[in-house]
């Protein structure tokens, strides 16, 4: 389970006013439990392949992953006002 807020941290840097987004961290673990359905993760920045690609794309920021279990897993991410949705698996 994870908790997530948005920061009212507000930095000057170079000008331009930067704001800490969204933080992380874990609330609860549930160790020895299997997921019923699906569950949430998060991904660090770096490389991922999505689904069909031959080559990999680099998460520039984290990442949010969603794993329906035996099924698929999409990584959603952020981008400027809008979530973008790459598959992983199907």
């Amino acid at each position: 389970m994870l908790k997530t807020f948005v920061s009212g941290e507000i930095t000057i840097w170079q000008g331009q006013e930067l704001r800490r987004a969204y933080l992380a961290r874990p609330l609860d673990k549930f160790p020895g439990h299997i997921p019923v359905g699906a569950f949430v993760d998060l991904k660090t920045s770096g490389k991922i392949r999505p689904l069909g690609a031959k080559r990999d794309i680099i998460l520039s920021n984290p990442a949010v992953v969603l794993t329906y279990c035996e099924k698929s897993a999409a990584v959603y991410v952020v981008t400027g006002t809008r979530v973008k949705e790459i598959p992983l698996s199907d």
